[in-house]
């Protein structure tokens, strides 16, 4: 299943209906199919339509990992921040503290190439510098995803190096993540090391704290989250002591549990 299949199903869910019922309130005139074909492969200018799709986004990654049962003690995937770049000065990002599993399309915050707020109520991510330090070295980027991810923070804490997903039947690699050492979180220092680190690449690992992708598009943004989030979980399995792998593997089946089924693909390259 692509990232347009699953957030084809997701927009034509419950969940996406509600969503959509929410924007039609505020003028927003889209059928379900239209937004569809409008969320996933390109830039997005619509500021309803951002709003829309970063809310899809939030609630697939939700509805995808997180595990209400599980705690391993290393974040959680519900939290995170998401943003679009709209145009040259106008960008659309979730609001801090708000929950990937609560949140709604007007919850989005709009705000200017300098961080301030143009519309919206809540106040935006503390990672909206890490955002904005991306989108301007990066002129190609319109879509930047943020992940606690569990398996990335564990993986950080024992292996500070890049992360390398392989293609074993064509010897080549499929992704790239580039470590980032850490920083404090929403400073500017950990928004200058990781806008660098993403200047000749799309994936980031931060150290204790999570993954980051800055594609053209929330489709591949989405797709290299769980590329990268798979094979950490594997390094994570190869680098356990086998006297500790069988509570690792069980916190792991029953992560497997909780997801959202997900149909075999061959894995798409990254760059």
């Amino acid at each position: 299943m692509n990232m347009h299949e699953k957030v084809g199903d997701i927009l034509n869910s419950s969940i996406g209906e509600m969503y959509l019922g929410d924007l039609v309130t505020h003028g927003f005139d889209m059928s379900i199919e239209e937004a569809v074909e409008n969320v996933i492969g390109g830039k997005i200018s619509d500021i309803n339509l951002a709003r829309y799709g970063l809310s899809m986004v939030c609630w697939y990654l939700r509805s995808r990992y997180h595990v209400p049962l599980l705690n391993i003690g290393a974040g959680s995937r519900s939290t995170g921040n998401v943003s679009l770049r709209l145009d040259d000065d106008k960008y659309t990002i979730k609001p801090s503290g708000e929950d990937f599993r609560t949140i709604r399309p007007m919850d989005f915050i709009i705000i200017n190439k300098k961080g301030e707020k143009l519309e919206g109520e809540l106040k935006p991510s503390i990672e909206t510098l890490l955002h904005l330090s991306t989108y301007e070295k990066r002129p190609d980027v319109n879509a930047i995803i943020h992940t606690h991810s569990p398996n990335v923070v564990l993986l950080s804490r024992k292996e500070k190096k890049d992360l390398y997903v392989e293609d074993h039947d064509n010897k080549e690699w499929l992704a790239k993540a580039t470590f980032v050492p850490y920083e404090k979180a929403g400073s500017k220092e950990l928004a200058t090391a990781v806008s660098e680190a993403l200047i000749n690449n799309n994936v980031a690992i931060m150290e204790d704290h999570g993954l980051i992708s800055a594609y053209p598009n929330l489709g591949d943004a989405v797709d290299a989250i769980e590329v990268i989030d798979e094979e950490a979980a594997l390094r994570l399995i190869e680098i356990t002591p086998k006297e500790e792998r069988a509570p690792l593997r069980l916190k792991m089946v029953i992560a497997k549990h909780f997801q959202v089924p997900r149909n075999n693909q061959k894995q798409k390259k990254f760059n």
